[in-house]
C-alpha cells in the first residue's frame, strides 16, 4: 500500500488538466435537479476519436448496474448521468 501513496504524492495536473469548468446557462437546463448524479468527462488528447466508441467504452468497463445516459454537451465534455448513485460512487472511487 505504500508504494501507491508514494505514487498518489506524485500526482499532479498540467495546466490544461487544471482548467476550470464553468457553467452556461446550456449546461444548468441539463443539470437542474439532477446534478448530484451527473459527472462531466473531457478526453485530453489532441488527437480525433469515435465520440461514440468512447461512450460504448465506458459503459461497457464502468460496468453499470442502474444505466446512464451520455449526453454530449458544450465545450466538448460528455455529460454523464447515472441512475445511482451507487454507480457514480463507485465509478469516482
Amino acid at each position: 500500500m505504500g508504494d501507491l501513496n508514494d505514487l498518489w504524492e506524485k500526482l499532479a495536473l498540467i495546466d490544461k488538466e487544471d482548467d476550470e469548468l464553468e457553467i452556461f446557462e446550456e449546461w444548468s437546463s441539463l443539470l437542474r435537479g439532477r446534478g448530484h448524479l451527473c459527472v462531466t468527462v473531457k478526453v485530453l488528447s489532441d488527437r480525433r476519436f469515435s465520440h461514440e466508441a468512447l461512450k460504448q467504452t465506458l459503459r461497457t468497463i464502468w460496468r453499470i448496474s442502474k444505466g446512464m445516459s451520455i449526453t454530449d454537451a458544450p465545450d466538448g465534455l460528455l455529460l454523464v448521468e447515472f441512475f445511482d448513485v451507487g454507480d457514480k460512487d463507485r465509478v469516482l472511487i
